[in-house]
């Protein structure tokens, strides 16, 4: 309910009709424990949603917010000028709109936010790039990319010599320009926030430390005890075969 204490109400979004999650309804007792765990904190610290009402005003809600989001971007760019006008500082800005984690949105069996897990939904960001002078044709690429290969990309586009010994990512440049299909052959992801924007050390419990490596089909990862008290524990999903992450390989009987 706490929309309601900052100004929205219901019926902003109420109706949108944004699909629940397929697995919405996962059974997690194969996953590492931590997950469930974060879910019941997450029921207390953030307010349980008891019936589907709840359930589908949470991912109205979420949809919504990025309309609010796009309207205030589309602001920005509009103070720019136009992206036709060779004149307009639009025409000669490259702009990258991304974020830093997705919303899992109650998949996998109702979990919210992005805490202790490397699931498609929370490490998939959108990553756009735009300049009308650089790129004049919009493109689309299914190539992996991390966010750390933003940094070595906007260098490249300023033309920069290339740095690899100082980056660990990737200039997309051959990406943006539909010079290459692709840049890296995998990603790593980590997640280190043990206190998952609390005021508690590991509040989740232990493993929660997650070190992920993901390329065009596989995903595997290892959830840790920096301490060492807890043995590890693994996921790793067929992404083609099963691209909901519904069923760890590395628990299958």
């Amino acid at each position: 309910a706490s929309y309601l204490s900052g100004g929205y109400a219901s019926g902003e979004f109420r109706g949108l009709g944004v699909p629940l999650p397929p697995t919405l309804e996962e059974d997690l007792r194969e996953k590492p424990a931590v997950q469930a765990l974060s879910k019941l904190g997450m029921d207390n610290y953030l307010g349980a949603l008891p019936d589907r009402q709840a359930q589908q005003d949470y991912v109205d809600f979420y949809a919504h917010l990025h309309r609010v989001v796009d309207e205030k971007i589309g602001r920005l760019l509009a103070a720019l000028g136009r992206a036709d006008d060779p004149r307009s500082l639009r025409s000669r800005t490259v702009i990258v709109r991304t974020s830093d984690h997705g919303e899992m949105g109650l998949s996998h069996g109702g979990l919210r936010q992005k805490i202790f897990n490397a699931y498609e939904e929370t490490i998939r960001v959108p990553l756009v790039v735009s300049s009308p002078h650089l790129f004049p044709r919009a493109r689309e690429s299914d190539a992996l990319a991390s966010l750390l290969d933003i940094v070595p990309t906007f260098l490249g586009l300023a033309g920069a010599p290339p740095r690899p010994e100082r980056f660990d990512g990737h200039d997309l440049g051959p990406l943006l320009r539909a010079e290459a299909e692709s840049v890296r052959d995998a990603v790593l992801f980590t997640y280190d926030d043990h206190q998952a924007g609390t005021a508690l050390q590991d509040a989740a419990g232990q493993p929660n430390r997650i070190r992920c490596v993901r390329d065009e089909r596989w995903k595997y990862a290892v959830y840790l005890d920096p301490a060492r008290r807890a043995a590890p524990e693994y996921e790793m999903y067929d992404l083609a075969g099963d691209p909901n992450e519904t069923r760890n390989l590395l628990y299958k009987q």
